[in-house]
């Protein structure tokens, strides 16, 4: 059963024991009694007369002519007295004493007169229900209540504890005919185990010679003796997991002269209960300034799960030891496979058909095998490979021994991506020995036909509600999607072909996300695409295809061909800067569960490595974050699935590196603990991460998230504590790409939304302030390194007023955008909860379908709307005041219509007459926002002065949103967008505007611009001058008649 299992089943045990039994504290209040024979006692029923028993009867006896006692008598038959006599108890629903160290009881035998040299034996046994039993056999003395016990605390079975049985025997040489009856009273699970304590240490009591010693629920501090050997024993409460324990981590403070710890140790993995085994431990002695530190000592003593009782022997000395903890811990072990080579590179070559592969033959295998070869083979991804298997294989290239090796294939196109190739020394006598271990290609982004790079901002925002990422100012977020959602459910779907099979993708869902990720991009944030529920995950069960036995997809495959269609989908064009994959690697009981950290850790770099290598030979620039917690070293010993990150990412980079590196990163992720069970880890600590990757030579890249602001208890100084904190760091540490708040409880989310927004505000610093109090210091410079708050971003809202009638003193206007022609938006596209966007005919418009449903069910949008940003920006102080000509007709309440609603311009109102609307000119870094109202179903004009801000000169993009709050689903339509000047007539604008556009574009069209229209306006002087002495000349012409 698992620790999670077992704590539930403890919590319900005394319910149940509730209706089965008394319950009821003894003399020692932590027991637990299971029987106690009181008379209104609901398990006396459970109790039966066993071998040579006549009855079993409860009520108030006098054993032995003595006191009264409310209990159970066992009356035996009168038949020869060596006889055991038994009785047994059979629990209606199994027992979990898994909290307690021992089964007790007290019995009451009565003394066979015919021998008063007799000896009594009592036997206590206890079943289990996947068989096993446990039992002790014990000395009594007749004529008197003796206790008696079993114990259970290193039983397997304890935890399912279905029946019980009790007997007593006679020894004696003077034989005959006895009843041999005897009394039993309290049978109870005694000795609960303080779990606080065998989390942390194993233990929780010892035994201790020869010093002192006092344990808390922090440490388990040791005088030790200066005249002989410190011992402490103790009975190990060892972690009951599922996968593999591999070694002992002691955490330990030496602040004394010993400098040698001695561990005995006892396991169950020998008929005996073990012989007691040894270890000795060189501990780091005291420093001469007296600043003893924490260090870990790893202690090999096999499978953790099987210890069953620890000693540490400490040589005399002076001073204490200070134990920190007493944990299992996962171990990475691999086989070493016997090489006779290297393989130095693993290249696709310029013509992407061909494999170039560079390495050397040891001298000693080349001389060998002069008359052999070198071969060749490639072999799909995945698993261990054993050189025998090849023996059936034909190699895609063959060459004669050398020691130095350059040699270049071509296998098939299709396959170079996703194949293993493996180079062997070939013997005359057919024998085969690897001369490296199978390689990957080391340069799959030589196929990307892309190289959009993620934008430098590193303030992530993660929200349920999408249409908030642009007033939040997010520079990047994380769209999320699972196996199940892709390739299970119900509707039509999207036929997928990879790696010569055929998978088939939800169209609901790809289109979610197609939604989901335009909307974001819009905002201006960059998007990753986290990926989960593929551990364990063997097919969807899709209504409308099954597989047939040729085209289905192998089942490992599976997230292989979803990173492919989203790098084919997405990535391509830069809408998609990454993957991460997972939530939370670090776990044994993710999918089918893993039994050890080596299976573990290989499974996961497949899955990373295949995700890299989609994303990378789309988009070179495209990257996949592998999920981790922030865990870095798990202090508790119970057995918790959670993996330390310098364990895990240990055994990561060994396995990614294993067949050639390649690029990855790591996303830590922080959630709110209750009780941290070990040291975490967070921006401060990027270096401290990395080097666990240390054998990789490929760059890592680092992201961190948030969760912890949803929890409910956290405080606003420590949630500002958190984020200005981490993401001060995250913008000046270099190795970090970025820290994103995740928060997805809207309540939640207005209550911090100012900080969030705040980070890189104008204001950040003096918003920061609280945070600096909860920290206790006074500048951030005190915790974090090169702090300059110069390198801050700083993003700027400015407010604009919006009119419904045109400002005077405009001189000329220049349309923008103007939707005359049928099915070209003009770059206008989806925004928030927006499902399509087209120009239909007839309509002069371009007509948005706005639903809140549109990411499937009602979601608590803000706002939804559309759309567009620029390649280049525009000035837009050449026409300060912008006008917006719309209407929002076909207006509901309700959200929910279909999201293939028919796109015409309807001008229905609906149950809701004004809209609250807004309009956003972003320009880099900085927003112009105004806020207005337009009636339902009527065209209306907004007139917004954008000259006033210096921003106006760098537009890149415009939003059109409605407020979503009385608005489930509407109609957006937009007719033209014009610009107004100030400065130039109708007849100048124009070129005013596309002269600055060029200048913006190209310099040199510009300059070529700039020339043809000096040389226009030239020629219209040169015209205009000859029409003025022509004029004047007539003039004179006529005075001179005069």
């Amino acid at each position: 059963m698992t620790k999670q299992k077992r704590v539930i089943a403890a919590l319900v045990l005394p319910v149940l024991l509730m209706a089965l039994f008394t319950v009821m504290a003894s003399a020692v209040d932590t027991d637990l009694i299971i029987s106690d024979f009181e008379p209104e006692s609901a398990s006396l029923a459970l109790w039966s007369a066993g071998d040579n028993v006549r009855s079993v009867n409860s009520g108030a006896f006098t054993p032995g002519g003595g006191a009264e006692y409310n209990c159970l008598e066992a009356a035996g038959y009168d038949v020869t007295v060596n006889l055991a006599r038994s009785i047994r108890a059979e629990f209606t629903s199994a027992l979990d004493l898994t909290e307690y160290r021992s089964v007790r009881f007290n019995i009451y035998a009565l003394k066979y007169a015919n021998d008063s040299l007799a000896e009594y034996y009592a036997r206590v046994t206890l079943f289990s229900a996947d068989g096993g039993t446990t039992e002790n056999i014990v000395t009594l003395r007749p004529g008197r209540w003796e206790d008696v016990s079993v114990d259970i605390s290193t039983w397997s079975g304890r935890d399912q504890v279905i029946r019980a049985e009790i007997s007593l025997s006679v020894s004696t040489n003077v034989y005959g005919s006895n009843h041999n009856s005897f009394f039993v009273d309290d049978l109870r699970a005694s000795g609960k185990i303080d779990r606080e304590l065998t989390a942390r240490f194993m233990f929780d009591t010892y035994e201790i010679s020869g010093g002192k010693a006092q344990m808390t629920s922090d440490e388990l501090k040791i005088d030790l003796s200066e005249d002989m050997t410190t011992m402490l024993e103790a009975t190990v409460f060892a972690p009951e997991v599922d996968w593999e324990l591999g070694m002992l981590r002691l955490r330990l403070k030496n602040e004394s002269s010993c400098e040698l710890l001695i561990l005995h140790y006892s396991t169950f993995d020998t008929a005996a209960n073990s012989e007691e085994k040894i270890l000795s431990v060189k501990l780091e002695p005291k420093p001469s300034d007296g600043s003893a530190v924490m260090t870990d000592y790893y202690l090999d003593v096999g499978d953790v799960t099987k210890l069953s009782a620890v000693k540490f022997q400490f040589q005399s000395g002076s001073g204490s030891v200070i134990i920190d903890s007493l944990c299992g811990i996962s171990v990475y072990r691999r086989e070493n496979v016997q090489t006779c080579g290297s393989i130095a590179t693993c290249k696709v070559g310029d013509d992407l058909m061909s494999v170039r592969f560079t390495g050397e033959v040891q001298r000693d295998e080349a001389l060998a095998n002069q008359n052999g070869r070198i071969e060749i083979y490639s072999l799909p991804s995945g698993g261990d490979i054993d050189i025998s298997s090849l023996d059936s294989l034909e190699p895609i290239a063959s060459s004669p021994m050398t020691t130095k090796f350059d040699l270049t294939i071509k296998p098939e196109p299709d396959s170079i991506l996703r194949s293993r190739f493996v180079v062997v020394s070939r013997h005359t006598d057919g024998s085969a020995y690897f001369i490296a271990l199978p390689r990957y290609i080391d340069n799959p982004e030589r196929f990307a036909a892309s190289s959009s790079a993620v934008s430098s901002g590193k303030k992530g925002v993660a929200v349920s509600d999408i249409s908030r990422l642009g007033d939040l100012g997010a520079d990047i977020t994380i769209i999320e999607t699972s196996a199940d959602e892709l390739y299970s459910g119900t509707g039509a779907t999207e036929k997928f072909t990879y790696g010569g099979a055929s998978y088939y993708f939800r169209n609901d869902e790809t289109r979610r996300l197609g939604l989901m990720i335009s909307a974001a991009r819009g905002s201006g944030a960059d998007v990753l695409i986290r990926l989960t529920g593929f551990d364990g995950f063997s097919g969807g069960s899709l209504a409308e295809h099954s597989y047939s036995f040729d085209d289905a997809p192998a089942g490992d495959r599976y997230l292989a061909a979803a990173a492919a269609y989203i790098a084919e989908k997405w990535c391509a064009g830069g809408d998609v800067s990454g993957v991460i994959l997972g939530m939370g690697l670090n776990f044994y009981d993710r999918g089918d569960g893993f039994k050890n950290l080596t299976e573990l850790a290989a499974s996961d770099a497949e899955d990373i490595r295949a995700v890299a290598f989609e994303l990378m030979s789309v988009n070179s620039s495209a990257k996949v974050y592998a999920s981790v917690t922030d865990m870095y070293s798990v202090t508790l010993a119970a057995g918790t699935s959670e993996i330390g990150l310098e364990q895990y990412l240990d055994a990561l980079a060994r396995e990614t590196s294993r067949e050639g590196d390649f690029r990855y990163g790591i996303a830590v992720e922080s959630f709110y603990r209750l009780d941290n069970g070990g040291e975490l880890v967070s921006t401060k600590d990027a270096q401290r991460i990395i080097s666990r990757l240390g054998t990789r030579k490929a760059e890592t890249d680092l992201i961190f998230t948030d969760s912890r602001f949803d929890f409910p208890k956290i405080t606003l100084g420590e949630m500002c504590e958190y984020m200005f904190e981490n993401y001060y760091r995250a913008v000046i540490d270099d190795r970090i790409d970025a820290y994103i708040v995740v928060v997805y409880g809207g309540d939640r989310l207005d209550g911090i939304a100012d900080y969030i927004k705040g980070l890189d505000s104008p204001d950040s610093l003096t918003l920061s302030g609280g945070a600096l109090a909860m920290l206790g210091i006074g500048s951030w410079n005190e915790v974090i390194t090169n702090f300059d708050a110069k390198k801050l971003p700083v993003k700027r809202d400015y407010t604009a007023d919006a009119v419904y009638e045109l400002p005077g003193g405009t001189k000329g206007s220049y349309a923008y955008y103007r939707f005359t022609t049928p099915g070209d938006t003009l770059g206008f596209g989806v925004g928030p909860y927006c499902t399509n966007v087209a120009s239909p005919t007839g309509a002069s418009a371009i007509v948005a379908v706005l639903d809140r449903a549109a990411y499937g069910g009602d979601g608590g949008a803000e706002r939804m709307g559309i759309q567009t940003r620029f390649d280049y920006p525009d000035d837009y102080t050449l026409t300060p005041v912008v006008a917006v000509t719309l209407r929002v007709g076909s207006v509901q309440t309700a959200s929910g219509a279909s999201a293939d609603a028919d796109i015409t311009d309807e001008e229905s109102v609906g149950g809701v007459d004004e809209i609250p609307l807004r309009l956003t000119f972003t320009a880099g870094n900085d927003r112009i926002i105004s806020d207005s109202a337009v009636k339902a179903g009527e065209w209306t004009t907004i007139y917004v002065d954008v000259g006033s801000f210096d921003c106006a000169k760098n537009i890149d993009g415009i939003r059109i949103s409605v407020g979503a709050e009385n608005v489930g689903y509407a109609k957006l339509s937009v007719r033209d967008i014009v610009g107004y000047s100030r400065d130039f007539a109708d007849e100048s604008i124009e070129s005013v505007v596309a002269d600055a556009r060029a200048k913006r574009r190209s310099p040199e069209v510009a300059a070529g611009y700039s020339t043809y229209l000096w040389m226009a306006g030239g020629l219209l002087v040169a015209v205009a001058t000859v029409m003025t002495v022509v004029l004047l000349s007539k003039k004179k012409d006529s005075e001179d008649e005069d």
